[in-house]
């Protein structure tokens, strides 16, 4: 099964929310890991009160073994 790894970049304004529901983040989209980094090289994502924090997605490829 194919997941993918989650990196958000870190902000006091998501932090809390992403420890609280980063489980069912992981689990809507099928992630393997949901990291909160300083330095993210991904999509800038606005929220509210002008908050803007980016995301990097990389899709994870599992082989299965033989």
């Amino acid at each position: 099964m194919d997941k993918i790894s989650i990196t958000i970049e870190n902000h006091e304004a998501i932090r809390s929310a992403v420890k609280l529901f980063g489980d069912y983040v992981k689990a809507e989209v099928l992630g393997e890991s949901l990291v909160l980094a300083d330095v993210v090289e991904g999509e800038n994502v606005d929220l509210i009160d002008e908050v803007s924090v980016s995301i990097f997605l990389c899709h994870i490829i599992f082989s299965k073994s033989l």
